[in-house]
């Protein structure tokens, strides 16, 4: 694949938890990741030339990889990204953030969306300079 050298991405999810199991010690859902990309202000293949990860922004301003698979479904011109997390001691459904996160290409550009039904209370720019350092150190890891 050739790197996207000159592009644009945006990215918005969606999150929904279907249910917690296990009495509530774990939860099962799904994400939706829509992504608008342009290479030389052309269409990207988004299948070929894109990846999609979900992240939980957590409570305490750490960031924890729950999918790092995004399939691509062309039908809904969406990533869907499962969800399947045990809750750690303390932790509801209630108090996810679900982040997703666009890379392009094979590079390490990437943008991201924090999803509406955040539960981390007072996302503002620190928070986001915070999520951005977080992401660059996971994406660095999983490389």
């Amino acid at each position: 694949h050739e790197l996207l050298r000159v592009f644009w991405l945006s990215v918005n999810v969606s999150s929904g938890i279907n249910a917690e199991y296990g009495g509530g010690t774990s939860i099962r859902g799904r994400a939706w990741c829509s992504v608008t990309a342009k290479k030389y202000d052309e269409d990207v293949d988004q299948k070929q030339d894109l990846q999609a990860m979900l992240y939980n922004y957590k409570q305490d301003g750490s960031m924890e990889l729950i999918n790092d698979e995004g399939k691509y479904k062309k039908s809904k011109g969406m990533f869907k990204l499962k969800i399947r997390k045990d809750l750690e001691s303390g932790e509801s459904m209630g108090d996810q953030c679900f982040v997703c996160v666009v890379y392009a290409g094979s590079s390490s550009k990437y943008t991201y969306a924090v999803d509406k039904d955040c539960a981390v209370s007072g996302i503002d720019e620190s928070s986001h300079e915070m999520i951005s350092r977080l992401i660059e150190e996971a994406y660095t890891d999983t490389k």
